[in-house]
């Protein structure tokens, strides 16, 4: 049996067919469940490209921004925006009103200007106590419940809210240029799209947005060497350089790359751009990723999948031992065929790795665990030439 799993290991790695670290990078999380309909629609491809930057002005915009042309619909089946003759008010936005705000498993369908605008906010993580979730466009309390301001004596703000005189619509305001602004808005002709108009002939509701950006604390551990590396901030989307291979010391060793522990959730980058624990790492088979020092990284929404805002990194020391030779794993100064030979034998239990050297070596994607993701490593090596 443990000779059938080396012969099938081998043959998975060969042809490409090794499922560990594989799966696809995810994307930011939606705050609920999407519909089938929805998720395979471009809205919703298009809405998982935004970037939040923390300014919720921004943020709410480029969101609504992401929905433009949606069309409602007749049905569940037209949730995806693109029924253009719908006019039931069937929308992913009152699908997510009703299940998410009042507990109707099948959604709620009706009139939905300001609906898009809460379900906007709730997606640009703007929280209700900034900007309350509504169904209704007038100025209640109950509605959205915001400080309303006449555009014969106010100029508006992007993200502002817009409202006719009769109170009877709402949209978002996603520009401003003189006496007029544009519009970002739903259902306007039972659809998600932009108009001009001009500022005295609507009133303006105004959230108390923060309009801070985000940005992440960044920590550096020796993880057993000696030294000291100043902590840094670094702002979402921004980019950053590691420290490099001198930043740390540690006797008999040199610093081979950085790992990344998020302290939010306590959960390491791994290979495949995914968060993961310790835990799981080692039971389904991810690796660590390890960063080279002095390489350069690019904080994008990856980075903040899942985490809290403005979390801290921090990034831990790898280090490798002095003349160690990565996938050499009998010892003999060069890498091949027989190094994955002996490492399948030792995985499987049917032989030892004799020496320290010869684990050291073995363990070559440097992640901390020997497993079979360093026989992958080692065939890479061997490819590389």
């Amino acid at each position: 049996m443990k000779k059938l799993f080396t012969v099938l290991l081998s043959i998975a790695i060969i042809f490409g067919f090794l499922p560990f670290g594989t799966r696809p990078a995810k994307a930011m999380n939606m705050p609920y469940v999407p519909t089938s309909f929805y998720i395979g629609s471009e809205y919703y491809t298009r809405l998982r490209e935004v970037v939040l930057t923390g300014d919720q002005r921004t943020d709410i915009v480029n969101v609504a921004v992401s929905q433009m042309g949606y069309h409602e619909g007749d049905s569940l089946e037209e949730l995806d925006g693109s029924a253009l003759e719908g006019s039931a008010d069937y929308t992913e936005y009152g699908y997510w009103w009703g299940t998410e705000v009042l507990g109707e498993p099948e959604g709620h369908y009706s009139a939905w200007c300001a609906i898009f605008v809460s379900w906007c906010a709730r997606q640009a993580q703007v929280p209700v106590t900034i900007l309350k979730n509504s169904s209704g466009a007038n100025c209640s309390p109950a509605r959205f419940d915001l400080t309303y301001y006449s555009g014969s004596v106010y100029t508006p703000q992007v993200g502002d809210l817009f409202f006719k005189s009769d109170w009877s619509h709402v949209g978002l305001v996603r520009s401003v240029d003189g006496d007029k602004f544009t519009t970002i808005e739903g259902n306007c002709t039972k659809m998600v799209k932009s108009r001009r108009l001009n500022i005295a002939d609507y009133r303006f509701g105004v959230p108390e947005y923060n309009t801070s950006t985000l940005s992440y604390s960044i920590g550096f551990d020796a993880n057993g060497g000696e030294g000291s590396v100043p902590g840094c901030s670094v702002l979402y989307d921004g980019d950053f350089t590691l420290p490099g291979s001198d930043s740390f010391s540690r006797a008999g060793y040199v610093l081979a790359g950085w790992s990344v522990r998020r302290a939010s959730d306590d959960k390491w980058f791994a290979e495949g751009a995914v968060w993961e624990t310790e835990e799981a790492i080692v039971s389904d088979g991810y690796a660590k990723s390890v960063f080279p020092a002095g390489s350069a990284l690019i904080l994008d929404r990856l980075w903040r999948e899942g985490g809290a805002v403005n979390d801290t990194l921090v990034f831990y020391a790898v280090w490798k031992g002095m003349g160690v030779i990565p996938g050499d794993v009998d010892c003999d100064g060069s890498v091949t065929m027989a190094d994955v030979t002996l490492l399948q034998m030792y995985l499987n239990g049917e032989a030892p790795i004799v020496s320290a050297d010869g684990m050291q070596n073995a363990e070559a994607n440097l992640d901390g665990l020997l497993d079979i993701r360093d026989i992958s490593a080692i065939y890479g090596i061997i490819a590389a030439g």
